[in-house]
């Protein structure tokens, strides 16, 4: 479990953070005069979700990646026991199964980030 936990971790997080303070460091001079939990953070809600967005398809390969290496259960595991065994209709709904999860919490997070459009602009 510690092997999966870090895989999904270690692949998103470096990502994340270069692109974060990229987003912090493009911040307006004069709104860092004010206060952090005011301005600067609701400013940057955008980015961290766009941020998001990217990173939920980088923490899925992270985790079937850990489950490939270190597990005896998940889809990352099926996935290579069926392709070893030669069944490949389980190997390829394992990744479509990957896949339509990662496109509905893609979606989840465009939601979040429509509505907060919508109500903050």
């Amino acid at each position: 479990m510690k092997t999966i936990v870090f895989a999904g971790i270690s692949v998103a997080v470096f990502g994340a953070i270069l692109n974060l303070y990229t987003g912090f460091c493009e911040i307006d001079s004069d709104k860092l005069l004010t206060p952090l939990f005011k301005v600067v953070l609701p400013s940057s809600i955008p980015l961290n979700l766009s941020v998001m967005k990217v990173n939920i398809g980088l923490s899925f390969n992270g985790i079937v990646i850990g489950e490939m290496i270190g597990s005896k259960s998940g889809l990352g595991y099926l996935i290579m026991y069926s392709s070893q065994i030669f069944q490949l209709t389980t190997m390829i709904m394992s990744i479509v199964l990957l896949c339509v999860i990662a496109i509905l919490l893609y979606g989840i997070i465009s939601l979040v980030q429509k509505y907060y459009l919508k109500k903050y602009t």
